[in-house]
């Protein structure tokens, strides 16, 4: 895995006493890897859904406020 996407989740609050932190617990399980990793993209089942080709060939950038997906197919 060169970078991680994680989309954004549908009915899941943060503050949730059921849940652990989401977002910890990813963050977590692959802190030991050096690869950038992005929440809240808006992919998945969401009304705001960009395609993300399969198979294709992709430039993930992570900034502090920025987050580019470059992608060639």
């Amino acid at each position: 895995i060169k970078g991680l996407i994680v989309g954004q989740f549908t009915e899941y609050e943060e503050d949730n006493k059921m849940y652990s932190s989401l977002y910890a617990s990813i963050l977590s399980a692959v802190k030991e890897f050096d690869f950038p990793v992005c929440f809240g993209f808006p992919v998945g089942h969401t009304k705001i859904n960009l395609p993300i080709v399969m198979g294709g060939k992709a430039t993930l950038t992570i900034k502090k406020d920025t987050v580019l997906l470059k992608q060639r197919y």
